[in-house]
């Protein structure tokens, strides 16, 4: 039987305790608290390493206001890669798992298509990378001014560009009025056959272009509402709402990820369109979310899966470092800090330094990859 003792007895006691300790013992303890408390930390914030010393401003003279960069897996080794947009040519810097290889370029035309110098704007043109035909390597997707451009990977590069998707309205494109300042895009599989698919919020709802492995079918109304959540009608704005698309309950099909002003709200894909948008993440303090702080100017926002279980969690970089709110499969638990890098107060500025998520090392989970003055660092 295990007796209670008070307080009063309890401090009785340790002081006894501490009494018949040598000060070399008392030493020790300190020193064992002290290696604990520092071990503890450094397993959420061990130092980040540089894997590569190109991609940034210093180095290359890389551009947030010309030049995109993403994580995406282009060789289908199952580690994810640099894709970096330059003035005169597409470059990859393929990932080892303990670091990325000197850039190399995978795609150079005299048009200079989808770069900076081919006339291609970041305020005009998205571009991303993803496996549109299903053979497991990331090919190019470009928003043109008038049509869907691809440019399918082979595995040591990507081939000449490809129109996947061109209408009399010019949708999802510049010169249909899809516009950067109104009108998210992305490409994702939605329904679950293996291959990425275009997704964009329009004015008044969010459109669907299936890919067929040749191309993408014409667009087709996934999610519209009375209230357009998630659109520009419904009040959701590009300067402070990021939406994304990514599987959050591990079905094998993306769902919409909306950050709104108090909530973040999603929309389960049921391969044929998105149900009604649930709130899977509130808190009084608004984490993640306009209202609590978090500004589309110095806080990004994604969704990966960090923990490798299958479905995709939230990853905000704050102002004190990265945050993370795994998914449960109906929602998102409470936010946890997991590193005290990478964030606002730790000199990472959204308009010099691009900050990504992906699996770079090929262990099934999400990994921190920042886009730092003098090159590319991670944090595993």
């Amino acid at each position: 039987m295990i007796k209670k003792i008070n307080r009063k007895s309890l401090l009785i006691l340790l002081t006894a305790v501490f009494a018949s300790c040598s000060q070399d013992e008392l030493n020790e303890v300190s020193k064992t608290a002290e290696s604990s408390s520092i071990q503890n930390l450094q397993s959420v914030s061990q130092a980040p390493s540089k894997w590569n010393g190109s991609f940034g401003y210093n180095a290359g003279s890389w551009r947030v206001e010309k030049h995109p960069r993403v994580l995406a897996d282009v060789n289908g080794d199952g580690r994810e890669d640099v894709v970096g947009f330059a003035n005169d040519g597409v470059y990859v810097a393929l990932s080892t798992g303990t670091g990325f290889s000197y850039r190399q370029p995978w795609y150079n035309t005299p048009q200079k298509t989808f770069c900076y110098n081919g006339g291609w704007d970041v305020n005009k043109h998205p571009r991303a990378v993803a496996d549109v035909n299903g053979d497991g390597k990331a090919d190019i997707v470009g928003f043109g001014n008038d049509g869907v451009y691809v440019a399918l990977s082979t595995g040591s590069g990507f081939s000449y560009r490809q129109p996947w998707y061109t209408s009399p309205q010019s949708t999802f494109c510049y010169n249909g009025g899809w516009d950067v300042n109104k009108h998210p895009r992305t490409v994702a599989d939605v329904n679950g056959d293996g291959k990425a698919d275009i997704v964009g919020f329009g004015d008044d709802g969010v459109y669907v272009a299936l890919s067929t492995g040749t191309g993408f079918s014409f667009r087709q109304p996934w999610y519209t509402s009375p209230q357009s959540t998630f659109c520009y009608n419904g009040g959701w704005s590009v300067d402070k709402h990021p939406r994304t698309v990514a599987d959050v309950n591990g079905d094998g099909k993306a769902d919409i990820v909306g950050f709104g002003n108090d909530g973040v709200y999603v929309a389960l894909s049921t391969g044929s369109g998105f149900s009604y948008r649930q709130a899977w993440y509130t808190s009084p303090q608004s984490t993640f979310c306009y209202n609590g702080g978090w500004y589309v100017s110095k806080h990004p926002r994604t969704v990966a899966d960090v923990n490798a279980d299958g479905k995709a969690d939230i990853i905000g970089f704050g102002n004190d470092g990265v945050f993370v709110a795994l998914s449960n499969g109906n929602g998102f638990d409470y936010r946890t800090q997991t590193s005290t890098y990478f964030g606002y107060n730790d000199g990472w500025d959204v308009a010099f330094q691009p900050r990504r998520a992906g699996d770079v090392n090929g262990d099934g989970k999400a990994d921190i990859v920042g886009f730092d003055l003098d090159g590319v660092y991670v944090q595993l």
